[in-house]
């Protein structure tokens, strides 16, 4: 079995790392072990991926967007905050806590892909013209540093920058599926900004891939492609 542990099990691990026969990756419920005789093992609350990795070879582990777990149905993630929070009009800014997941990599190419957070779904919207979106309960924050002491395994900082009439927001959803992650040098993971346009009686939130905050670095190997992303629209 593999032996090495690393990750937020006994600290913090700098993304995107390496993982070489002999070690694990811990991070929330999402575990990742590379045996010494080159068996990988990725496994969360849904279930495990086990792949023969040939010739001893180091992996790539790194964060991704939380969308794919259990099985890839949405590029949306919706959190419902624990508190509705009050935007007063003008611009301004608020942080809350999404999970992201974990996907191990053979030449840029993932091989295995675990959530360190259960994962859960929501309709965001009406019936008819909502969207399902990955959902997470949470608080939220008016500055980072708040976010940052909330923080566990698993979930990812975003700081939305808000604009338009003063309303009383019950969460934030944004789409995704193709956005960068950033990290510090602590190793906590961030989504880029998220854009909200505050209407009467909605949302529409537009996706970036701007940082939150000056000196991040992206937490994935190579360019991740950017495609054009649609705003979600959400009913408040």
């Amino acid at each position: 079995g593999a032996g090495r542990s690393s990750g937020e099990e006994r600290g913090a691990a700098l993304f995107p790392r390496k993982l070489g026969p002999g070690e694990r990756e811990v991070i929330g419920e999402a575990v990742v072990e590379y045996s010494e005789d080159g068996l990988l093992r990725a496994c969360d609350p849904h279930g495990c991926s086990v792949v023969r990795v040939p010739r001893r070879i180091l992996v790539d582990v790194e964060p991704v967007p939380g969308i794919a777990r259990p099985k890839p149905l949405t590029s949306c993630i919706y959190v419902e905050f624990t508190e509705p929070f009050m935007h007063t009009g003008g611009r301004g800014e608020l942080w809350f806590l999404a999970p992201y997941e974990v996907a191990v990599d053979i030449d840029d190419r993932i091989i295995a892909r675990v959530t360190p957070v259960k994962a859960k779904f929501t309709l965001v919207g009406d019936i008819v013209d909502g969207t399902v979106c990955r959902y997470y309960r949470g608080p939220v924050f008016d500055e980072r540093e708040a976010a940052l002491e909330a923080r566990r395994p698993g979930l990812a900082l975003v700081k939305a920058v808000l604009e338009g009439g003063p309303a009383k927001l019950p969460g934030v959803g944004f789409h995704a599926a193709t956005l960068p992650l950033y990290t510090d040098e602590e190793a906590r993971i961030y989504y880029p900004v998220v854009e909200v346009e505050v209407e009467k009686g909605f949302l529409e939130v537009k996706s970036s891939s701007a940082p939150p905050v000056k000196g991040l670095r992206v937490a994935q190997v190579g360019k991740r492609p950017l495609i054009f992303l649609p705003s979600l629209v959400q009913p408040i």
